[in-house]
């Protein structure tokens, strides 16, 4: 295999801007106040121009773009602004009826900001080292909220940084308030955290480093991926860690069936496995696993109580405008009129996404899903029969299982609904499609295809 060096133009947009973003979204709760998600994207709309009038100004707003967007479908990324959008001009010149207008403009800048932050991250990841740091600062960030949640829980302290805590004390929350939420992010970032645990290329893996540097470099690594377990376990999140060992199975088994066949499997991930699996599960042990057990026991009793009713009221919304759907952030003001009965409990969300997706936006809505959702197993697929290095396959992998876990997620949750949570996603969306088109960014070694390989070639990309 060959080095294949980056670009030597300036890029247009820091690395530390993907990290600076996800700290201010997840230290006010998550940013899930109006006010908090109005700053946010009042500040990634200005980061976004700003960039376009420095490329602009250097005549390089081109590469921008093509850095951002290139070999993506752009209808893909815009497709859900467009329907709200579409579902805001339905509403307010032919009396479509459909939710508050106000909450349809909010849904079409909130969507929007995604879009832009997307194609920001993109942009920020432009060589090996860009990748580097922004892997590195989601690695930090995964730990600082691991400890700060375990902290908190073993600690019983009742405030949430600056917040009084009003919710989930007996669980790890990190900076955000719902244990359930706290386990989207944990289950986003703890793939991360293994990979760079197992791989020389990593956030911290330098090459010239002495063994006993890179040793402890990589103790102290490992640590933190313990810790990012356990906190996990201790979110108490039953659908979290479902979620997250059902995507591991599924990422690492269409792994091992699509990878080309002289790419045997390495041994550094099992061994790791070997390594990290029974010590996180003693130490969990040790400070006590009954309340999770015991939540895992009541799953029957708690579904049909909380999500089966609202599910069934969702379903009901979404057989009375089945095609452009009632209009995006509708949901908790209708759902109140689809219940069958009072039961106490007052949902804004469907706590399914894509049940939501198809009550406000309807088969338009969930048609783009589908969309998104087969052009992401195909794109997986795609890249893992490529010849990669050790390193690249376990850094995409890593990302997969994040996302993967993600969407398993979501379909008992609503934690993408929540501003912080969204934009970590993203991050780690945009990352993934940096990877999968460029796989040399991890450690500089260019790739070529299965197919070209076992004809006798080996032709970098």
């Amino acid at each position: 295999m060959n080095r294949q060096q980056p670009s030597a133009a300036r890029p247009l947009i820091g690395p530390w801007v993907v990290p600076a973003v996800l700290v201010a979204a997840l230290v006010p709760l998550g940013s899930s106040s109006p006010t908090a998600t109005a700053i946010l994207v009042v500040s990634i709309l200005s980061l976004c121009a700003g960039v376009a009038l420095r490329g602009a100004a250097r005549g390089e707003l081109g590469r921008f773009l093509d850095q951002s967007a290139a070999k993506l479908k752009t209808g893909m990324l815009l497709a859900f602004p467009l329907i709200v959008l579409l579902q805001y001009v339905l509403k307010l010149l032919a009396g479509v009826p459909g939710g508050p207008a106000a909450e349809l403009l909010y849904s079409l800048a909130w969507l929007s900001t995604l879009v832009f932050f997307f194609l920001l991250c993109r942009a920020a990841c432009h060589d090996q080292n860009s990748l580097r740091f922004i892997s590195a600062s989601l690695f930090l960030l995964a730990g600082a909220e691991a400890a700060y949640g375990l902290l908190n829980l073993l600690s019983g302290n009742e405030h949430l940084l600056f917040y009084k805590r009003w919710a989930y004390p007996d669980s790890a929350t990190g900076t955000l308030v719902s244990r359930n939420h706290f386990a989207f992010l944990m289950e986003m970032l703890l793939p991360l955290a293994f990979a760079a645990t197992i791989s020389d290329a990593g956030p911290f893996g330098r090459g010239d480093l002495r063994p006993a540097e890179a040793g402890a470099r990589r103790v102290v690594v490992s640590a933190c991926t313990v810790l990012c377990a356990l906190a996990l376990f201790f979110s108490g999140s039953r659908m979290g860690i479902s979620s997250f060992m059902l995507s591991l199975l599924l990422v690492n088994a269409m792994d091992y069936w699509v990878r080309p066949p002289r790419q045997n499997s390495n041994g550094a991930a099992r061994l790791m496995i070997a390594i990290v699996a029974p010590a996180v599960l003693a130490i969990a042990a040790f400070i006590g696993l009954d309340p999770l057990f015991e939540r895992f026991l009541r799953i029957p009793r708690h579904f049909e109580a909380g999500r089966l009713p609202v599910w069934q009221a969702t379903i009901a919304m979404i057989t009375d405008a089945p095609l452009w759907g009632h209009g995006w952030g509708s949901f908790g003001e209708l759902i109140k009129a689809y219940r069958p009965a009072p039961t106490g409990l007052s949902y804004a969300h469907a706590h399914n996404e894509y049940l939501q997706i198809a009550a406000e936006s309807g088969i338009a809505g969930l048609a783009v899903t589908l969309w998104m959702l087969y052009a992401f197993v195909a794109a997986l697929g795609r890249s893992l029969r490529r010849n990669l290095s050790d390193s690249q396959r376990y850094m995409i992998t890593a990302y997969a299982v994040a996302i993967c876990s993600v969407l398993i997620h979501s379909a008992a949750d609503f934690g993408l609904r929540v501003p912080g949570v969204a934009l970590c996603f993203v991050a780690v969306l945009a990352l993934f499609t940096r990877l999968i088109e460029d796989p040399w960014l991890v450690d500089g070694i260019a790739t070529s295809n299965a197919a070209g390989n076992r004809a006798g070639k080996d032709t970098p990309e």
